[in-house]
């Protein structure tokens, strides 16, 4: 995947750690630290299949249309805030990402 299309990840409305939407198209926090520990990972099928969950995390979120967008998407980053705390003793893990 090319990296523009990380980028695309990267910027998609989300839900906040306080629970509410984000006004505009935006970086979540954690899904740019978790995408940016996944960049520094060697490839394998393993790193593909997680890249994989968050491009099913911004494609369903960035869904406006969708009535179950909020739950889809509060499911989804729950999963990556559990992913994530692999990496919870680089400097740049914030603790309120933990589950």
């Amino acid at each position: 995947m090319a990296d523009h299309e990380h980028q695309v990840t990267r910027s998609v409305t989300y839900l906040t750690d306080a629970g509410d939407w984000g006004a505009d198209p935006m970086v979540d926090p954690l899904i740019a630290f978790y995408w940016a520990r996944l960049d520094e990972e060697q490839p394998s099928p393993d790193v593909a299949a997680k890249k994989a969950v968050l491009d099913d995390y911004a494609h369903h979120c960035a869904d406006t249309e969708n009535p179950a967008r909020e739950m889809i998407c509060a499911v989804a980053r729950a999963v990556v805030q559990r992913l994530a705390t692999v990496y919870s003793g680089h400097p740049d893990y914030r603790t309120e990402w933990r589950p």
